[in-house]
């Protein structure tokens, strides 16, 4: 939807409706100079796809994905990868059950201290 769009600093998100999206693959991709970001309030309750999703987002300190509903994902390949400024992420509640692909998830996250994943279910 935004993939490489390089300009973008900051995006309104609030009245995106996305409880039919099944596909959030390259999202926002390649927006490197994205500097916030609220997507706190997405619907992902039918996305099975997020691969790629904030790709290349460098100047991201911070993303709030800790109300997403992750339970029917099956790829999260790359979703946070080269976000190296990245310095928080909470993904302690994510349901990891159906993901068969974490390839790169969290690649060249350079900033990122500290990240829960004791929550994370990789039998798949």
């Amino acid at each position: 939807m935004y993939h490489c769009c390089y300009r973008l600093t900051s995006l309104e998100l609030s009245k995106f409706d996305t409880r039919n999206v099944t596909d959030m693959g390259y999202m926002f991709g390649s927006c490197n100079n994205l500097t916030s970001i609220d997507v706190s309030n997405f619907d992902t309750q039918n996305v099975t796809n997020m691969h790629n999703m904030f790709i290349g987002c460098g100047n991201l300190t911070s993303i709030d994905v800790s109300n997403f509903d992750t339970r029917n994902v099956t790829n999260m390949y790359g979703m946070f990868g080269d976000c190296g400024n990245l310095t928080s992420i909470d993904v302690s509640n994510f349901d990891t059950q159906s993901v068969t692909n974490m390839d790169f998830m969290f690649f060249q996250c350079y900033s990122l201290t500290f990240l829960d994943l004791s929550n994370f279910d990789t039998q798949n």
